[in-house]
C-alpha cells in the first residue's frame, strides 16, 4: 500500500466518520485485552491441572511418541482442511455491506479498501494460536511435565499455526470466489493478489450471510443459519432416486444427498473415524486420562451429524403433508439408517486396522458400536429440538441459557460416554460399563423419541 493509498483511505475513513471519534483502535485492542485476562486467569491455571492429572507413565507411551505425533498431525491437517472449508461460507476478509457498498465497491484498489479486514483476522489468528501455544507450554511446565523451555517452542508453533490457519481461511474465501477460480494463475501469484480477486458479490453474499446467520443465532433458529450456511448441490445433479419400498426410499434419499455434499460425507467420514479409534484406544489403559474419551466423542458427535442432514430436514419439514402417509417417528427412525450404517462400516474399518497391529480388540469394537446408538439418540435431540422456550430470552436467562438449550444433545452424549468409558477402562470388566452405557442410551433415544412425538402432535 502506498503513501497515496494510505492518504486516500484515511479522507474515506474521515468522510464516514463525520464529526465522530474514531473508537477503532480501542475496539481492536480491547478484545485482546481480554484475551490476554482469560488466558492468564483460567488458560494457564486449567492446562496446568490438566497436566497435573495425566500420568507420566501414559504421556510418554502414547503421546510422546511417534504414534503420538502421527496422530498430532491427523488432527492438525483435519484442523486445517476444515478451516479451508469455512473460508468458502465465511471468509477472513468481510467488510459491512455499507463499507462494501460505498468504499470496496468504489474504483479503489480492492488490496487496499480490503486490508484493514485482512490485517484483523490474520492479527487475531495469530494471537489465538500464540495464547493457545502459551498456556499449554505454561501449564507442562508449571506442572514439571517439560522444561520450561519449552514455552518458547509451544509459544512460536502456536504463532505459526495461527498464521497458517489465517492463510488457508483466505484460501478458501478465495476458492469460492469467482475472480479467485480463473485458471491461469500461479498459486504464489494468486497469494500475492488474493485481496484483488476477491470478488464484490462473494463478499455482499458473505456479509449479508452475517447478518442472517447472527440474528437466527440469537433467535434460536437453527434452521436459517443451517440453510445460509449450506452452499448449493453441483455434484451429481443428474442422478434420480429410485423408487423403492416406502421407508427404503428415504434411506435412499438421504445416500443421494450425501453424494450431492461430498465434502460433508468426508467431513463426517474423517471425524467420525479419528473419533472412535481414539474411544476405542481410550478403553485399553487404565492410565488413560478422562479427556481422551471426552475428545474422540466430540469427534464422533461432529462425525455423525455430518451424515444426518436428511433427519434435519425431516425436522425442519415438520407440519407439512406426510409422504407416503408414513407415521411421523418411523420417517425420523428411517432416516437414522444411512447413518447408523456408516458408523458401523466406520468401527469395523477403523477397528480391524487397530486390530491388526494389536492396539485394541473386539470389545473395544462393540463398544463403539454401541456408541453409535447413543449418538443417534442425541441427533434425535438435536434435529427435533424446535424453537428454544421463551424463558431463554429473558433478562435473567440470555446467551448462556441459549448455549445450554442448544448443547444438550451433546452434553447428553458427553456425560453418558465419557462417564461409562472412563469406568471400563478402569474396571476389572468391561461388560458392566457397557451394560449401564446401554441403559443410559436408551433413555438418551427415548428423550429423542419424545421430542419427535411432541413435534408431531404439535403440528
Amino acid at each position: 500500500m502506498t503513501r497515496a493509498d494510505k492518504a486516500q483511505l484515511r479522507q474515506v475513513r474521515t468522510a464516514i466518520l463525520g464529526n465522530r471519534p474514531d473508537t477503532s483502535l480501542s475496539s481492536t485492542l480491547y478484545p485482546v485485552y481480554v484475551a490476554i485476562i482469560v488466558t492468564g486467569s483460567y488458560g494457564v491455571p486449567a492446562a496446568q491441572s490438566l497436566f497435573r492429572s495425566l500420568d507420566h507413565q501414559w504421556l510418554a507411551d502414547h503421546v510422546w511418541s511417534p504414534g503420538g505425533a502421527v496422530g498430532a498431525a491427523i488432527l492438525t491437517a483435519m484442523l486445517l482442511a476444515l478451516v479451508r472449508l469455512v473460508g468458502r461460507v465465511r471468509g477472513p476478509v468481510v467488510p459491512p455491506l455499507p463499507y462494501l457498498d460505498l468504499v470496496v465497491a468504489s474504483p479503489m484498489p480492492r488490496r487496499v479498501t480490503l486490508a484493514r479486514s485482512w490485517r484483523l483476522s490474520l492479527g487475531g489468528s495469530t494471537l489465538g494460536g500464540l495464547l493457545i501455544g502459551t498456556s499449554v507450554g505454561a501449564g507442562l511446565a508449571i506442572a514439571k511435565v517439560a522444561p520450561p523451555i519449552v514455552l518458547l517452542s509451544t509459544s512460536v508453533g502456536g504463532s505459526l499455526l495461527g498464521v497458517l490457519v489465517a492463510e488457508l481461511w483466505l484460501q478458501g474465501q478465495l476458492q469460492g470466489s469467482e475472480l479467485g477460480l480463473r485458471s491461469g494463475a500461479s498459486l504464489l501469484g494468486r497469494r500475492r493478489n488474493a485481496l484483488a480477486l476477491l470478488d464484490i458479490i462473494g463478499l455482499r453474499r458473505q456479509a449479508a450471510s452475517n447478518v442472517t446467520m447472527g440474528g437466527a443465532a440469537l433467535s434460536g433458529d437453527l434452521r436459517t443459519a443451517r440453510l445460509d450456511a449450506v452452499r448449493p448441490p453441483t455434484h451429481a445433479r443428474r442422478v434420480r432416486l429410485k423408487s423403492s419400498g416406502p421407508l427404503t426410499v428415504f434411506a435412499r434419499r438421504d445416500f443421494l444427498g450425501l453424494r450431492r455434499a461430498p465434502g460433508a460425507a468426508l467431513y463426517g467420514l474423517g471425524f467420525a473415524a479419528a473419533g472412535s479409534a481414539g474411544l476405542m484406544l481410550s478403553l485399553q489403559s487404565p492410565r488413560t486420562p478422562t479427556m481422551a474419551p471426552l475428545l474422540s466423542l466430540i469427534l464422533c458427535y461432529l462425525g455423525f451429524g455430518a451424515w444426518c442432514e436428511g433427519l434435519r430436514l425431516h425436522a425442519d419439514n415438520s407440519g407439512t403433508s406426510r409422504l407416503l402417509g408414513l407415521p411421523y417417528r418411523d420417517t425420523a427412525l428411517a432416516h437414522l439408517a444411512v447413518p447408523v450404517v456408516a458408523w458401523v462400516l466406520t468401527t469395523i474399518v477403523a477397528g480391524a486396522t487397530l486390530s491388526l497391529v494389536g492396539m485394541v480388540g473386539p470389545t473395544a469394537v462393540v463398544w463403539s458400536f454401541g456408541t453409535g446408538v447413543l449418538l443417534a439418540g442425541a441427533h434425535l435431540m438435536a434435529a427435533f429440538r424446535g424453537l428454544p422456550p421463551v424463558g431463554v430470552f429473558g433478562p435473567k436467562a440470555g446467551v448462556p441459557a441459549m448455549i445450554f438449550w442448544y448443547g444438550k444433545p451433546i452434553l447428553a452424549t458427553l456425560v453418558v460416554g465419557t462417564a461409562t468409558a472412563a469406568w471400563a477402562a478402569r474396571a476389572a470388566s468391561p461388560w458392566i460399563p457397557f451394560l449401564w452405557m446401554l441403559i443410559a442410551t436408551a433413555g438418551v433415544v427415548a428423550w429423542g423419541l419424545k421430542l419427535v412425538d411432541k413435534r408431531d402432535r404439535r403440528d
